[in-house]
């Protein structure tokens, strides 16, 4: 029998779309950068000698006349620290990609590689069809799952539905279905 083009063709799309997932979780956008705040204008912290110092809890303090107003004490001597807000969630997205990213490129090797030996076994013999079927099962549950959750059909949907197809051939060719029987 020759070359099974179409399982060579599927565990290349596979493989491609783990390496396509890595690259593109790399690259930032560049239309949603936020720059970083500029460090040179930080303000420094107070002096601890002007902080107001808090009454002794251990003496019993009367309570105040709610009809004289109590005056609350001054913060000009006090000083706010800078918003760092931007800086935490640039580096926070900066690292949610990278982690991202990893298991995109994992899992897209792994499954290549297992499906393209698979498809090597089936180009030799069409009856040593387990580890395809097994594989694309196991992608297909994971992908079909993941599109469920997000509703994006790319890439999730895409990959379990061309692992259903899988499937639904090698079921196929193992009922005799096809021209190609498989015991």
């Amino acid at each position: 029998m020759g070359v099974d083009v179409i399982s060579f063709g599927y565990a290349a799309v596979v493989t491609i779309g783990g390496v396509v997932g890595y690259v593109k979780a790399e690259l930032p956008d560049k239309s949603t950068e936020t720059e970083l705040p500029d460090k040179s204008t930080e303000t420094e912290l107070p002096d601890k000698s002007t902080e107001t110092e808090l009454p002794d809890k251990s003496t019993e303090t009367e309570l105040p006349d709610k009809s004289t107003e109590t005056e609350l004490p001054d913060k000009s001597t006090e000083t706010e620290l800078p918003d760092t807000s931007t800086e935490t969630e640039w580096v926070k997205s900066e690292t949610e990609s990278l982690k991202r990213s990893v298991p995109s490129l994992a899992a897209g090797l792994v499954f290549g590689s297992l499906l393209s030996f698979g498809a090597y076994q089936l180009s030799n013999n069409p009856n040593d069809y387990y580890l395809t079927l097994g594989t694309s099962t196991v992608l297909g549950g994971i992908m079909g799952l993941r599109f469920i959750n997000s509703g994006k059909f790319m890439p999730a949907g895409l990959v379990a539905g061309l692992s259903l197809a899988m499937i639904a051939r090698l079921g196929a060719r193992a009922a005799g279905l096809t021209g190609t029987k498989m015991q």
